[in-house]
């Protein structure tokens, strides 16, 4: 897989909706030896945010359970 068409198109943000988001997607998945993980913690007390986060670091670390 070449990596500038998939650089391009979301760097085009003039041009950037779901579909072509969903068409790079598709692209990715079909490489399955390719995983893609992410957790969003919530608001966590850290120094970027001056400690204003709701919940601590160790709290982040754990991830929401769902």
């Amino acid at each position: 897989m070449s990596n500038q068409a998939e650089r391009a198109e979301p760097g085009d943000i003039e041009k950037l909706n779901e579909e072509k988001i969903e068409k790079v997607l598709q692209r990715f998945m079909g490489y399955p030896e390719i995983f893609m993980n992410c957790v969003h913690p919530g608001f966590v007390k850290t120094n970027i945010n001056w400690n204003t986060g709701v919940m601590s670091t160790e709290e982040g670390l754990r991830g929401q359970s769902c």
